[in-house]
C-alpha cells in the first residue's frame, strides 16, 4: 500500500509518515501542490493525503484536478486541516473539493492509521462519477501574569522521544496547560500545534515545561507549558480569543 502525503507542516508531515509506515504503508512526501500533481502520476499511490492549505496550489483545487483525470479519478483522497472554518473559508465541505473524507488537525494518530485503511479497503466514493463532477473554485489568495482561560481543543506535542495528542485546560500568550498520560520534566522542550477556537489554521511553537503536577483523582498529570518560540500572527490568535472570551464573562456594572 503506497500513500502520497502532501503538508508544508514538517511536524505532522513527520507524524503522518511515522503511524503510516509503522502501519505497514510505504510513503511519499511532497510539501507543495504542485509537486503532487508531478509525484501522484509518477508513483500512482493508493491513497492521496492533502492538507488544505499548500503553497503553490491549496490541497482542495489539488483533489479536483486529480479527480478529473483518469488515472487518479478513483484513488482515495482524505483532506486534511488545522480547522473546519478553512473549509468554510474556501466555501464548502470536503465532498465539495472531491475528497472521501476529512481529518481536523491535531488528530490521534490511531485515527490517521484507521482512516486510512478504511478508504483503501472501500476506495473512492467519486470513482464512478468522474465524468459529471464540476470543479468549485477555492477563494485563497495565497506569562503567568497574562490572564489563563479554559479552552476546549486538542494539542499535538512532540518531543524527541514521545508524541503527545491531550486536551489542553487553559490557555495564555504566554503559554498553554496540558493534560498528560506521563510526567516530564521540568524544562523539557516540546514542539507544539494546536487550533485556536475561531481562527483560521494551527498556532505552530516552541515551548519547555515549566511545572508538571499529578492529579490523582483524574490518574493523569498537567503540564504546564511556557512558550518559548512563536509567531507574532499566532500570539495575536490567542489575544483575540482571550479577549473575547473577558467580554463575555466579564461583570457588568448597574444600570
Amino acid at each position: 500500500m503506497l500513500a502520497l502525503i502532501a503538508d508544508d507542516d514538517n511536524f505532522f508531515l513527520t507524524i503522518m509518515t511515522d503511524v503510516l509506515e509503522a502501519g505497514g504503508w510505504e510513503v511519499i512526501q511532497v510539501r507543495t501542490g504542485p509537486e503532487v500533481l508531478k509525484k501522484v502520476f509518477e508513483t500512482t499511490p493508493d491513497l492521496i493525503i492533502l492538507d488544505v492549505i499548500l503553497p503553490g496550489l491549496q490541497g482542495t483545487d489539488v483533489s479536483q484536478r486529480l479527480r478529473k483525470h483518469a488515472v487518479t479519478a478513483s484513488v482515495p483522497i482524505l483532506l486534511i486541516s488545522g480547522g473546519v472554518a478553512e473549509l468554510q473559508k474556501a466555501s464548502g465541505g470536503f465532498r465539495d473539493f472531491l475528497a472521501d473524507d476529512f481529518l481536523q488537525k491535531p488528530f490521534p494518530p490511531e485515527r490517521l492509521l484507521d482512516k486510512a485503511n478504511e478508504l483503501h479497503k472501500k476506495g473512492s466514493s467519486f470513482s464512478t462519477q468522474e465524468k459529471d463532477l464540476v470543479l468549485k473554485p477555492s477563494p485563497w489568495v495565497e506569562r503567568r501574569r497574562n490572564p489563563r482561560l479554559t479552552i476546549d481543543i486538542q494539542v499535538s506535542a512532540k518531543t524527541a522521544e514521545v508524541l503527545l495528542y491531550h486536551p489542553a485546560i487553559n490557555i495564555s500568550t504566554g503559554g498553554i496547560c496540558i493534560e498528560s498520560d506521563r510526567h516530564l520534566q521540568k524544562e523539557r522542550k516540546l514542539d507544539l500545534r494546536f487550533p485556536v477556537p475561531g481562527k483560521v489554521g494551527l498556532v505552530a511553537a516552541e515551548g519547555e515545561v515549566a511545572w508538571c503536577q499529578e492529579v490523582k483523582s483524574r490518574s493523569c498529570w498537567e503540564l504546564g507549558v511556557r512558550f518559548t518560540k512563536i509567531d507574532q500572527d499566532d500570539l495575536d490568535k490567542i489575544q483575540e480569543y482571550i479577549n473575547t472570551l473577558l467580554i463575555l464573562v466579564r461583570p457588568r456594572g448597574p444600570k
